[in-house]
């Protein structure tokens, strides 16, 4: 057998370049019978531990490598063409460095955190002088064309070829090969003979690769689109631009008798050159201790004259008599057994450690008054995290298990995510830096794997399909069996229909059908055939890196040390492995989260605090508070937490909530799988008695009583299991497990322990068979009730200041919600609360929203785009007296601060109408270039035609203040056109809405056509909308900027994104859509008019006269009589006639439509 080994390889890590799956490539290696196989990513270490335990577990030796980017000067110098990375760049080349040994792989992976932290230029780089300080352990392979002496050899300049390969023998000896390659390339011929006579002058080894960049030959189409994906382009465009971006045939893995044909005769010692891949495989070792995992790697915890344990319980002691003391936890031998029972638990798996550092943590930021959320997911089923002040959630009173938590039958890291207040979480993350060393913290990468659908999108752009051909397919893949999990393509594609509807259950009926027209549509289509089969090879890829939103790491000793590290743009130090592979080294994980509510709940207090005098503890709150079940029951919950949506409120109207565990049950149910299955309709009909409650076995009342007999919580399940077959409290958890994540092996063992238990403890058969399968049928859909209940406190916390202090709640609310679309919703809740929302005004506004005497909130100062915190906060404290007029302000405070710029946007928002002038006419004056330190600045008035100040408030409020565009027709179109806050719950479809184009942008699509894409906005929200050549082509000119629309549109939502769009069809001004409706005009008389009033009335309606026009009627409303009248027939009037509506109505005459 003709051997040879794979040292150029890159795998799904190469972003967007590299098509191997490591998993795939396992499989293949075996296939191929490989002994060997090295990976060398394009300057990362990201896969290095997959592909080590791949290889392993595959009987084939891992060689652990990259692919480094290499700069011919200094790293620190920003030179060349990175951004390109192509063989034109003198500066910036590549080098494959291959790991001996665990001193090889400290150096490999200390030159990758290097790279990034000192050389990053468009890519992570190291120099000469990085590698000659750490070389040690290496293999050097001088890598493809764009390695230094190919790069220089294939130009024909042999001798600055030679300096470099001796530069590199200076560093490696005998661990250095000159890399040859056999491809289409005329350079690389060029280059290979220059390089062998190198290295007979010098004695250097030369080595054959194939650089494989995808597994086999028919992944070749696959691969280019994946490079057009990378470079923004079509596969046309790169196709036909060729070059070394398109010169990819042969770089599949290829088999060892592939590689030996591809290179026979080629050149002079090509034999040689593929058995000394052999001879670098034999240098390495089989095993990296680094990478192994041998057990926790705890951070130190300090603590004198006691163990971690001893530490430990008399701190949760302390803290339950604390709790006891509070009255927030009762002093029974039940909650000491608790204690004592998971301290035991913890004790045995070793984590004391854990707990200490996250209380201390936690501890430390209250005692700095920050605020800390009651919990998150399954850590507040924990007493031990109660005691300790971890949690604030006490699970004996809410039925909430430890287990669920940590299991004591498998030892496994616990996982405790902390809600911290938003603007302080990076203090509590600086705290941690500073106790355990800022070398040992960090941030944790992600890796963005490309999905099925946005895969479809991504393909079909490359093969130049349209967007809504690819988006037929996407729409058609259905969610999986958890939410945030879809089926994959392979599924939709090829995976038979019976294995489908076995994984997911029966019910599924969706997944059949969407499945079925999947396959039809790519039948009867050749171009969406193509497009699924290419699509199929790159989902899975990694697409691109990102930072874990909440993720940090801390380590007992520098991290430098144990992994590669990564800096990301701002410098942000994050791991190169994911949080799953650092768990599988042993290293700690914690999530610090940033939650907004926590910021809002504490400021609300402290203005509770300042104006009432009323210091409200949260946890001391009676949790049956009838002001804040009144406000849920009537959906009244816009700002509260997790209960503002649409379709939340409108679930709460139909439970109409009475107690807390309602709140926590909410917060299980609204999620897609129990609203579709049915169980929230079960749920709400047997709370109310209109469905019997009934129970499976009478022994599972207690269980199920508070959920009226209806699967809800995972704690259930997991207690039914202990009642009925005897489950320990671990393999109650286990089975949990099993049917959550749906472990087809796992699920069959439990199924078997579980109705095998049940029987001998004399439940029926028949019975308990049908209870397992009801149970494998809902237990996807069932909740962590740990976590519904800490949620449901920060739930009822918000309602509970939104009840009784709303002037409070809504001020806060405000100042923080940075989102324009929950801002509308908030200023809609705010005026329907009978709330005056009044402008900002210079002498009376503060940095943020204030309330200015009775339910009247003046707006804030940092809300107006344009001005910002920073110069809010510089205006509230110049103002040491009221300013009279515009020049008086500007006299007053830094100019450098306060700019051009920053007085245009408060002038826009009305801040400067006190002084009685339009803001038309100030903001000419600005713009005329008046003297703004003069005492004179605006000191005479010239008439000004006014602006329209709705459009000023849009464009630096982001919404409407004074009055909103849609205000004339609002009588008019209600009942015809739907409000856009109906779009976070509808389904996909046709609808009609009318609001006004704001940020109107227009485009060119790639076979030059227009397509437009604007905001909606009306009173209840914004949408963003696309226009396609053919709908823009016959609306153009009524798509203008803050042009008041009515149209016909499809609703587009993507479900894996929650994001909602709107495709217009047609579209109208309002007049046309009135007049193109089957209505009337009715002209209200709500007084009795004058003389000339009449003849102005009759002037208008024969200006508004149109043979094709409405109907006229007449209502009087005069004296408390209401009279009807039908006009003449004959005379019928255009839509014109609302251009009048302010006029009329001034006269006592309103205009209504019907």
């Amino acid at each position: 057998m003709k051997d040879f080994v794979h040292l150029h390889l890159h795998t799904q890590y190469s972003l967007l370049d590299g098509a191997i799956k490591i998993k795939d490539l396992s499989k293949k290696a075996k296939e191929h019978g490989y002994k060997a196989v090295a990976i060398t990513d394009h300057g990362n270490l990201f896969g290095i531990l997959d592909f080590y335990k791949e290889m392993k577990s595959a009987g084939i030796k891992p060689l652990i490598g990259m692919e480094a980017y290499f700069t011919t000067g200094s790293r620190l110098d920003r030179r060349g063409k990175a951004s390109e990375d192509n063989i034109t760049d003198r500066h910036n080349h590549h080098l494959i460095l291959i790991a001996k040994n665990d001193q090889g792989l400290k150096n490999l992976m200390k030159l990758s955190t290097l790279s990034y932290k000192e050389g990053f230029y468009y890519k992570p780089r190291i120099d000469y002088e990085l590698l000659s300080q750490y070389h040690e352990g290496l293999i050097a392979i001088t890598a493809c064309l764009k390695g230094v002496p190919t790069y220089y050899a294939s130009l024909g300049e042999e001798q600055k070829a030679e300096e470099w390969v001796k530069r590199f023998l200076d560093l490696f000896g005998e661990d250095l090969y000159l890399e040859l390659q056999s491809n289409s390339l005329p350079e690389q011929e060029v280059a290979n003979r220059t390089l062998i006579k190198i290295a007979k002058r010098l004695g250097v080894k030369l080595v054959a690769t194939n650089d494989s960049h995808y597994l086999m030959p028919e992944d070749r189409l696959a691969h280019q689109v994946l490079m057009a994906i990378q470079m923004k382009k079509t596969l046309m465009e790169i196709q036909q631009g060729g070059g070394l971006r398109c010169a990819n045939e042969g770089l599949h893995f290829a088999s060892p008798e592939e590689v030996w044909e591809k290179f026979k005769g080629k050149f002079e010692g090509w034999e040689e050159a593929l058995k000394n891949t052999l001879e670098v495989a034999e240098k390495t070792v089989d095993n990296f201790e680094l990478l192994e995992g041998n057990g926790y790697l705890m951070p130190h915890f300090p603590v004198e004259g006691s163990s971690l344990g001893e530490f430990l319980k008399d701190l949760s002691i302390k803290g339950l008599r604390q709790r006891i003391e509070q009255g927030l936890a009762r002093d029974s031998k039940e909650y000491w057994d608790r204690l004592h029972y998971e301290l035991d638990v913890v004790s045995r798996m070793g984590f004391e450690g854990y707990f200490l550092i996250v209380q201390d943590f936690i501890n430390w930021a209250k005692s700095q008054g920050i605020p800390v959320g009651p919990g998150r997911g399954s850590a507040a089923g924990s007493l031990l995290a109660f005691a300790l002040g971890i949690t604030d959630v006490d699970p004996i009173r809410h039925g909430l298990l430890f287990e669920r938590f940590l299991n004591p039958e498998r030892i496994s890291m616990p996982d405790i995510d902390v809600d911290f207040c938003m603007e302080n979480r990076d203090r509590v993350i600086e705290y941690v830096k500073e106790k355990y060393g800022a070398d040992k913290v960090a941030q944790i990468i992600t890796y963005n794997v490309m999905k099925a659908k946005q895969t479809l999108r991504d393909t079909a752009r490359a093969l130049g399909i349209s967007y809504q051909t690819a988006d037929t397919l996407a729409k058609l893949i259905p969610q999986g069996d958890v939410q945030g999990t879809w089926l994959n393509l392979e599924e939709m594609y090829i995976t038979p229909i019976e294995e489908l509807l076995e994984k997911y259950g029966r019910h599924r009926t969706d997944i059949e059908e969407n499945v079925k027209k999947f396959r039809r549509l790519c039948e009867e289509n050749p171009e969406l055939k193509r497009l699924v089969e290419i699509a199929l090879r790159l989902e899975g890829l990694t697409r691109h890196t990102s930072l874990h939103a909440a993720g940090v790491v801390i380590a007992p000793k520098s991290l430098e040390e144990l992994l590669p590290l990564y800096y990301d743009k701002e410098g942000a130090i994050a791991t190169q492995f994911d949080m799953v592979k650092l768990e599988e080294i042993g290293l700690i994980k914690m999530d610090f989260l940033g939650l907004k509510t926590l910021t809002e709940l504490q400021r609300m207090r402290e203005m509770i605090r300042e104006r009432h005098g009323v210091d409200i503890n949260l946890l001391s709150l009676p949790l049956d508070d009838k002001g804040v079940f009144e406000i849920l029951r009537e959906g009244n919950t816009t700002g509260v937490f997790q209960l503002e949506s649409v379709g939340m409120k409108n679930l709460l109207r139909r439970l109409l909530p009475d107690s807390f565990e309602d709140i926590v049950a909410v917060l299980a149910l609204y999620r897609p799988g129990p609203l579709k299955s049915g169980l929230v309709d079960s749920y709400i009909n047997r709370k109310h008695g209109k469905e019997p409650v009934e129970y499976p076995f009478p022994e599972l009342e207690p269980v199920l009583k508070e959920t009226y007999g209806v699967w809800v919580y995972q704690e259930q399940i997991m207690k039914a299991s202990q009642i009925l077959a005897g489950f320990t409290p671990g393999e109650a958890d286990t089975l949990r497990k099993a049917i959550g994540k749906k472990k087809a092996d796992l699920m069959a063992q439990m199924k078997e322990k579980f109705i095998k238990g049940a029987v001998e403890r004399g439940y029926n058969e028949k019975k308990i068979t049908e209870l397992w399968e009801d149970i494998e049928k809902f237990a996807s859909y069932s909740f962590n009730k740990s976590h519904s209940v800490a949620y449901g406190y920060l739930s009822y916390w918000t309602a509970y200041l939104k009840a009784h202090y709303p002037e409070e709640f809504f001020c806060v609310k405000l100042s923080t919600e940075k989102s324009d679309k929950k801002f509308i919703s908030l200023i809609k809740d705010v005026k329907k609360e009978g709330f005056k929302l009044l402008p900002p005004d210079i002498n009376k506004s503060g940095v943020d929203f204030i309330i200015e005497g009775k339910r009247a909130i003046r707006f804030g100062l940092a809300r107006i785009k344009g001005v910002g915190e920073e110069t809010a906060r510089l205006i509230v404290e110049s103002r040491k007296r009221p300013w009279t007029s515009l020049g008086d302000f500007v006299r007053s405070v830094d100019n450098r601060k306060v700019n051009k710029k920053t007085l245009e946007a408060l002038i826009k928002a009305g801040a400067f109408d006190f002084a009685g002038e339009k803001r038309s006419y100030l903001l000419s004056r600005l713009e005329s270039g008046s003297s703004m330190f003069t005492k004179g600045l605006f000191g005479f008035k010239e008439e000004v035609k006014e602006e329209d100040n709705s459009k000023y408030e849009k464009e630096v409020l982001g919404f409407y203040i004074s009055s909103h565009p849609l205000d004339p027709y609002e009588r008019l179109l209600k009942g015809k056109v739907s409000s856009l806050e109906i779009l976070e719950e509808v389904e996909e479809g046709a609808y009609t809405f009318a609001g006004v184009i704001t940020e109107l942008k227009l485009k060119k699509t790639q076979k030059g056509n227009q397509i437009a894409t604007f905001n909606l906005v009306d009173k209840t929200g914004i949408a963003q909308v696309f226009v396609f050549p053919e709908a823009l082509e016959q609306s153009k000119e009524k798509i203008k900027e803050d042009q008041v629309l009515v149209g016909r549109f499809e609703v587009d939502k993507d479900e894996e994104t929650e994001e909602v769009k709107l495709i217009l069809k047609e579209a109208y001004t309002p007049e046309e859509f009135l007049r193109s409706e089957n209505m009337m005009l009715r002209l209200v008389f709500l007084k009795e008019l004058e003389e000339d009033k009449l003849e102005k009335l009759k002037s208008l309606i024969e200006q508004c006269k149109d043979e094709e026009g409405k109907e006229l009627l007449i209502e009087l409303r005069i004296n408390g009589y209401r009279t009807l009248l039908q006009a003449d027939p004959r005379i019928r009037v255009s839509m014109d006639i609302l251009k009048f509506k302010e006029e009329l109505e001034r006269m006592g005459v309103r205009v209504e439509m019907i």
